[in-house]
């Protein structure tokens, strides 16, 4: 199990890829390129994903250069 400093210390590409490779997506590289453009870190530290009208434009490109559809 990971501390919380070096979860903290988790760049948005590698949580990207992360999530990528659980969700099975068959490009998880290309999620993570995605998510680490889109996401902000929180002030616990992690990486989020866009929500609301912000996700618009992330599952745009999801779709596009990747072809996810969530």
């Amino acid at each position: 199990m990971a501390s919380a400093p070096a979860e903290a210390a988790k760049s948005a590409y590698d949580t990207g890829l992360s999530i990528g490779k659980k969700r099975g997506y068959p490009n998880p590289d290309c999620y993570a390129t995605v998510f680490a453009a889109y996401s902000t870190q929180g002030s616990d530290g992690k990486f989020k994903g866009p929500a609301g009208r912000a996700a618009g434009p992330y599952k745009l490109e999801l779709q596009s250069k990747c072809n996810i559809s969530r």
